[in-house]
């Protein structure tokens, strides 16, 4: 379990109950009971929907660090019908610390899900 993803969804709640944002992740936590961690429950619910998210390495010259940046991949004919084909969701060229990823990715996963039209239905 990455705890930034965790603490990053959390905070949509607590900042924002009543968004459609938090609406969403309350939800899908409710169609998912089974899943502890929110993690697992974007996991199914994005391969539901012909979709993977993750963080992809990335290595900078001159550089004993690792760093990362998150990705959506949607597979073609996806039933939301988002575009086909991994998509890396920041500049690469800005790469981020492992945590700080994590939490980026937990808020892009929930902001791509508000740009599909009648979402709920698919929950």
């Amino acid at each position: 379990m990455n705890t930034s993803f965790e603490k990053r969804i959390e905070r949509f709640l607590q900042e924002q109950p009543e968004s459609d944002a938090a609406k969403i992740i309350l939800k899908l936590k409710q169609q998912y009971p089974h899943h502890k961690t929110f993690y697992d429950i974007f996991d199914s619910f994005y391969s539901k929907i012909g979709g993977i998210f993750g963080t992809q390495t990335l290595f900078i010259e001159n550089s004993n660090k690792e760093y990362y940046t998150p990705y959506i991949q949607f597979a073609k004919g996806n039933p939301v019908n988002l575009p086909e084909g991994k998509r890396l969701l920041y500049d690469p060229s800005v790469p981020f610390s492992e945590e700080e990823c994590y939490s980026k990715l937990a808020k892009k996963i929930v902001y791509t899900l508000l740009t599909v039209k009648d979402i709920e239905q698919y929950i």
